[in-house]
């Protein structure tokens, strides 16, 4: 994973695919795609908790469109609502060709003892 592009309403993050990430089916395991997910929305969570600790609460994604091994995909991660102990945020997963393959609803919550 390697971050390609901040501000202060968004984090994208990049990944290369790889043979490795293979499932039964022969393109990425969902599974990979939501750990791309679950690290770009706690990026986002980072920013509103001071203490920077925070901890996956939820994660909903609903898979649009098969991604195929040897591709680069995005991950573009916006908060939609930031409280006290917890961020939502949305996470949309770009295929290279730009199109949509994956959004995920995603909650992370203060772990912090006082929070």
């Amino acid at each position: 994973m390697r971050l390609l592009e901040q501000s202060a309403e968004m984090i994208s993050l990049g990944l290369d695919t790889k043979p490795e990430f293979a499932n039964s089916m022969g393109s990425v395991h969902g599974g990979i795609i939501l750990a791309l997910a679950d690290q770009a929305a706690g990026m986002i969570a980072r920013r509103h908790f001071s203490h920077k600790k925070s901890a996956t609460l939820e994660s909903k994604c609903n898979f649009l469109r098969s991604i195929s091994l040897n591709e680069s995909v995005v991950a573009e991660a916006r908060a939609i609502h930031a409280g006290r102990s917890a961020v939502v945020s949305e996470v949309k997963i770009f295929r290279s060709d730009r199109k949509l393959a994956a959004i995920i609803s995603h909650t992370q919550i203060s772990v912090d003892p006082a929070g």
